[in-house]
């Protein structure tokens, strides 16, 4: 099973305008180690959880791998956003959680936690959203 949550700041960045543009902007992807104490408060920005980043591999770049596709939808009052899955092919990974933040601002927008460690030995490490959907913000 995977857990998807929202960090604190995530729907405050909807109102003060950082989503409306997030569909042009870089953001990333980020896989963890199982170091990370998962805190949806305290936590705002990558800074504040990049020090249980996994390491760098042949293949995973510190930082992490930049979202494709992104495009952010509204249905009703309802704002999606998508992307395309996330891969790292022919890798040697190991994490328990990816947290996904917006580039120049630093700011983390969600974490998935895998209860759990995943690993890819020479194979891939591939992170599929739910029907391509991300994330939803509700207003």
């Amino acid at each position: 099973m995977v857990l998807h949550d929202k960090y604190s700041n995530s729907p405050r960045l909807g109102y003060n305008g950082t989503f409306s543009g997030i569909d042009s902007a870089v953001v990333k992807l980020a896989l963890l180690d199982d170091t990370y104490t998962k805190d949806l408060e305290s936590h705002i920005t990558f800074s504040d959880v990049s020090e249980s980043e996994i390491d760098e591999t042949s293949v995973y770049e510190e930082g992490g791998q930049a979202l494709t596709g992104v495009e952010l939808t509204t249905t009703g009052p309802d704002t999606f956003f998508t992307a395309n899955d996330v891969v790292w092919e022919e890798s040697n990974i190991t994490a328990s959680y990816a947290v996904l933040y917006e580039e120049s601002s630093d700011s983390l927008l969600t974490v998935v936690d895998f209860e759990g460690t995943e690993s890819s030995t020479n194979g891939d490490f591939k992170i599929e959203w739910q029907n391509g959907t991300i994330f939803e913000v509700q207003t």
